[in-house]
């Protein structure tokens, strides 16, 4: 496919060798000044930049309610989410009357960071897609296409060929001022090249735009593809450790529910929210806890239909800090709100396996809420079909498989970025609000271990 980008300029480590349709200049300070000549940047166009210079084009044709624009560029370091690292969040790229293109570790250090916010007049962040991954690799090169169409409220955003999120979701319709200003961050990346064009590029053709030996880069940290065997749970299967059918108020009794509303219907356990329309973003969630404790090493298995839309989560090896079950009276009082779940006195980790449409699936270690796995989207958008949830946890090695297909692979074995693994504990189930979903036949194997 041939495309036409508006205005382009292209380096090639120590000189422009190409530009079009727009204008370059160096500002430090506020203050403009002229581009060097090549012999007078040492080891690349941008090294040792200082921290406030910005390098500062002027378009030809201003952007407007439609446009794309790709970013290609060299990181320096590695973004590792965890304790390994310091935060530090940059601009790559900001288009003032469009938006920015923002990469690293924020200050919570809970996951690696890549986001385009667009930015309503008095500076509010009205529009962004964004995606959270365990690390950004480094030193590497990657290439960013950020696409929008104002009038239909769309906004997408893409890394070496790949929609980091769903392809082409629609948001709310926004004004978008036309301009003629793109603004660069020497001091943080090496810039290879920047195009701008006038068009909306659907996700179907993102891929084109990307230099062919980075297309698919790190798709896998993306959720694109999982690189892993599944775990032969036949051959290591072990005996049934624990067994609930899930279809009647008797074999739900010595169940735990920290909130949400409990029915049975049509052999199944359904759970819904006591509160759907709520405004409050801590109220109308649901947690519930099967009462058996699961060894280090398990497989559980269970049904899964969605009724009402809802982020639906497992959690797993949970206790407390000091060693409780999540049915202790001694732990503080829990009823839905998520901060009592991954930052307060229980230790779990939890996975999503249906996400709303994100596109992706995320493994958190808890109570730090650190993400240290992703993997491929799990139960389809807005599926209503029955789907058969496996999940294996094999010491620190996790997998998790729907209706036989493995969408999740992780071994937590990273004690300096994430502490000590977590070994046994109870399971519990959780949607967000408005969710509402049905459960039924839950077991729970041992695991041997490998021969």
């Amino acid at each position: 496919m041939e495309y036409y980008a508006d205005a382009a300029i292209r380096f090639d480590g120590t000189r422009v060798v190409a530009q079009h349709g727009c204008e370059l200049k160096r500002v430090r300070n506020g203050s403009l000044q002229a581009w060097p000549e090549p012999a007078q940047i040492a080891g690349g166009v941008f090294n040792g930049a200082p921290a406030d210079e910005v390098i500062e084009l002027t378009l030809d044709a201003p952007t407007g309610a439609r446009g794309w624009m790709a970013l290609e560029l060299l990181t320096r370091r590695a973004y590792l989410n965890g304790s390994a690292q310091e935060p530090e969040l940059v601009t790559l790229v900001e288009l003032p009357d469009i938006g920015r293109l923002v990469l690293g570790l924020p200050v919570d250090q809970v996951s690696a960071l890549i986001l385009w916010q667009r930015l309503a007049p008095a500076g509010q962040i009205s529009h962004q897609a964004m995606v959270v991954l365990p690390e950004i690799p480094g030193p590497e090169r990657y290439h960013f296409l950020i696409a929008w169409d104002a009038e239909r409220g769309i906004l997408t955003l893409h890394m070496n060929g790949v929609c980091m999120a769903e392809p082409d979701v629609q948001c709310t319709p926004w004004k978008a001022a036309p301009g003629r200003t793109v603004r660069l961050r020497p001091a943080f990346f090496d810039y290879r090249s920047l195009e701008v064009g006038g068009c909306f590029v659907p996700a179907s053709a993102a891929g084109e735009y990307c230099p062919a030996e980075l297309r698919q880069r790190r798709s896998e940290l993306l959720g694109k593809r999982v690189i892993a065997p599944v775990i032969d749970v036949e051959a290591r299967g072990g005996e049934l450790l624990y067994s609930c059918p899930l279809n009647c108020p008797e074999h739900f009794s010595e169940w735990l529910v920290d909130s949400g509303r409990v029915s049975f219907v049509d052999g199944w356990l359904r759970v819904a929210s006591e509160a759907p329309e709520s405004r409050d973003p801590n109220a109308g969630h649901t947690t519930f806890w099967c009462p058996f404790e699961a060894p280090d090493s398990f497989v559980a298995e269970w049904d899964f239909r969605l009724v009402e839309e809802g982020l639906a989560i497992t959690f797993f090896a949970t206790r407390g800090i000091a060693g409780e079950s999540p049915f202790d009276p001694r732990l503080p009082e829990r009823h839905g709100e998520f901060i009592y779940y991954i930052k307060d006195r229980l230790l779990s980790y939890h996975t999503s396996y249906y996400s709303c449409g994100r596109g992706i699936t995320n493994l958190r270690k808890n109570n730090r809420f650190w993400l240290i796995g992703t993997g491929k989207a799990g139960i389809p958008h807005r599926s209503r079909d029955v789907h058969r949830l496996r999940l294996v946890k094999d010491e620190g090695h996790i997998q998790v498989l729907v209706d036989d297909g493995l969408i999740l692979d992780c071994v937590d074995r990273n004690e300096e970025r994430y502490g000590p693994r977590h070994t046994s504990g109870w399971l519990g189930f959780r949607q967000m609000r408005p969710g509402t979903a049905d459960y039924r036949n839950l077991t729970i194997r041992t695991l041997h271990p490998t021969p």
